[in-house]
Protein backbone atom coordinates (compact mmCIF):
# COMPACT_ATOMS: atom_id res chain seq x y z
CA UNK A 1 0.00 0.00 0.00
CA UNK A 2 2.61 2.23 0.71
CA UNK A 3 4.27 1.51 -2.76
CA UNK A 4 0.96 3.15 -3.87
CA UNK A 5 1.34 6.15 -2.16
CA UNK A 6 4.79 6.72 -2.99
CA UNK A 7 3.94 6.05 -6.54
CA UNK A 8 1.04 8.74 -5.93
CA UNK A 9 2.76 11.18 -4.89
CA UNK A 10 5.68 11.25 -6.89
CA UNK A 11 3.28 11.95 -10.00
CA UNK A 12 2.33 15.15 -7.79
CA UNK A 13 5.80 16.38 -7.18
CA UNK A 14 6.74 15.92 -10.48
CA UNK A 15 3.29 17.81 -11.84
CA UNK A 16 2.89 20.39 -9.27
CA UNK A 17 6.57 20.58 -7.41
CA UNK A 18 8.98 23.09 -8.19
CA UNK A 19 12.84 22.65 -7.78
CA UNK A 20 14.54 24.54 -4.94
CA UNK A 21 17.44 24.77 -2.92
CA UNK A 22 17.52 23.10 0.90
CA UNK A 23 20.48 25.25 3.00
CA UNK A 24 20.76 23.37 6.26
CA UNK A 25 22.25 25.34 9.30
CA UNK A 26 25.99 23.99 8.71
CA UNK A 27 25.25 25.69 5.22
CA UNK A 28 25.31 23.03 3.33
CA UNK A 29 22.45 22.62 0.56
CA UNK A 30 21.24 20.31 -1.81
CA UNK A 31 18.57 19.96 -4.38
CA UNK A 32 15.07 19.24 -3.43
CA UNK A 33 11.15 19.39 -5.70
CA UNK A 34 8.52 21.58 -3.25
CA UNK A 35 5.28 22.13 -3.94
CA UNK A 36 4.46 25.54 -2.63
CA UNK A 37 0.34 26.61 -0.56
CA UNK A 38 -1.10 28.93 0.73
CA UNK A 39 -4.24 27.84 2.16
CA UNK A 40 -6.92 30.47 3.83
CA UNK A 41 -6.70 30.03 7.48
CA UNK A 42 -9.41 31.70 9.98
CA UNK A 43 -7.65 32.25 13.08
CA UNK A 44 -10.40 33.12 16.16
CA UNK A 45 -9.63 34.77 19.60
CA UNK A 46 -13.00 34.97 21.44
CA UNK A 47 -15.03 37.21 19.07
CA UNK A 48 -12.30 38.35 16.62
CA UNK A 49 -11.75 36.55 13.81
CA UNK A 50 -8.51 36.85 11.29
CA UNK A 51 -8.17 35.45 8.25
CA UNK A 52 -4.59 34.85 6.78
CA UNK A 53 -2.57 32.74 4.50
CA UNK A 54 0.50 31.59 5.97
CA UNK A 55 3.45 30.08 3.10
CA UNK A 56 3.79 26.61 3.58
CA UNK A 57 5.79 24.37 1.40
CA UNK A 58 5.67 20.52 1.29
CA UNK A 59 8.98 18.54 0.86
CA UNK A 60 9.13 14.69 0.04
CA UNK A 61 11.08 12.67 3.70
CA UNK A 62 12.99 10.88 1.08
CA UNK A 63 14.85 14.35 0.06
CA UNK A 64 14.92 15.99 3.29
CA UNK A 65 14.94 13.77 6.31
CA UNK A 66 14.80 15.88 9.31
CA UNK A 67 13.85 19.51 8.61
CA UNK A 68 15.11 22.07 11.59
CA UNK A 69 13.15 25.91 12.48
CA UNK A 70 15.87 28.24 11.52
CA UNK A 71 16.79 26.14 7.91
CA UNK A 72 16.36 27.71 4.48
CA UNK A 73 14.60 26.97 1.07
CA UNK A 74 15.24 28.51 -1.60
CA UNK A 75 12.24 29.05 -4.93
CA UNK A 76 12.30 30.65 -7.57
CA UNK A 77 14.82 33.34 -6.47
CA UNK A 78 12.95 33.39 -2.97
CA UNK A 79 14.24 32.61 -0.30
CA UNK A 80 11.97 30.96 2.96
CA UNK A 81 13.12 30.43 6.48
CA UNK A 82 11.34 27.42 8.56
CA UNK A 83 9.32 29.16 11.41
CA UNK A 84 7.52 26.49 13.10
CA UNK A 85 8.33 22.67 14.17
CA UNK A 86 7.50 20.53 10.67
CA UNK A 87 5.16 18.14 10.45
CA UNK A 88 4.97 15.03 9.01
CA UNK A 89 1.37 13.74 6.85
CA UNK A 90 0.07 10.58 8.55
CA UNK A 91 1.67 8.20 5.93
CA UNK A 92 5.09 10.39 7.06
CA UNK A 93 5.74 10.88 3.48
CA UNK A 94 5.53 14.37 3.02
CA UNK A 95 7.04 17.38 5.73
CA UNK A 96 4.74 20.27 5.54
CA UNK A 97 6.73 23.23 6.30
CA UNK A 98 5.65 26.41 7.66
CA UNK A 99 7.93 29.24 6.49
CA UNK A 100 8.50 32.60 6.19
CA UNK A 101 10.01 34.42 3.24
CA UNK A 102 12.80 36.41 3.43
CA UNK A 103 13.03 40.34 2.33
CA UNK A 104 16.63 41.50 1.67
CA UNK A 105 17.08 45.04 2.14
CA UNK A 106 19.98 47.43 1.34
CA UNK A 107 21.58 47.43 5.51
CA UNK A 108 20.47 43.35 5.21
CA UNK A 109 17.81 40.23 5.28
CA UNK A 110 15.25 40.78 7.59
CA UNK A 111 12.11 38.08 8.14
Amino acid sequence: MIKAFNKALNILFIKFGKSAVYLDKEDNSHLITVIKRQPDQDLRFGELTVHCSPNLLEVRVSEVFTPKVGEKIVVDDETFTIQAEPEQDRHRLIWRLNVVKNYETKSGIIR
